[in-house]
């Protein structure tokens, strides 16, 4: 798997919603530092070298506004009992999530109707997640790792 696709799939597995943005805010924060941070024991488990090497996985203002965007974005396409339930099934598919499970992209909890993967993806992409997280990863070296040891 690409490290942009595995990136990718994990912020866009982390980016869960809720019915207040405050609180929405708050556990997509939570759930997407947890999930950031498994990428990364799987990772450096595949490629010892990015041990010490990767960006932090703490969110900050600009990951933040971000995140609102995409509340905003999920909102707009499933409503607010939309996203409280995949808020609640990322909850429920993060109790037995595994870096493994993250890596092999099995890890795969239900998406409301009314909204796809692919619009999941590009609500994401349209808000900077994604670009953010690349941007962490070049700034870091990780980029620069992995590139070299051809993952």
């Amino acid at each position: 798997m690409t490290t942009r696709l595995i990136l990718a799939s994990a912020v866009a597995l982390a980016l869960p919603m809720a019915a207040s943005a405050q609180s929405a805010l708050e556990r997509m924060e939570a759930m997407s530092e947890t999930m950031t941070e498994m990428t990364y024991t799987a990772l450096v488990a595949e490629i010892p070298a990015l041990q010490g090497n990767l960006p932090s996985a703490e969110w900050d203002a600009e990951m933040r506004a971000a995140g609102e965007c995409i509340l905003d974005g999920v909102e707009d396409e499933v409503g607010e009992d939309g996203v409280n339930e995949m808020l609640d099934n990322m909850e429920a598919a993060m109790a037995t999530a595994t870096p493994e499970g993250l890596m092999q992209g099995t890890f795969q909890p239900a998406l409301p109707d009314g909204i796809t993967d692919q619009q999941m993806q590009a609500i994401s992409n349209e808000c900077g997640m994604v670009e953010i997280m690349m941007m962490r990863m070049a700034e870091s070296g990780a980029m620069s790792i992995m590139m070299e040891s051809g993952q």
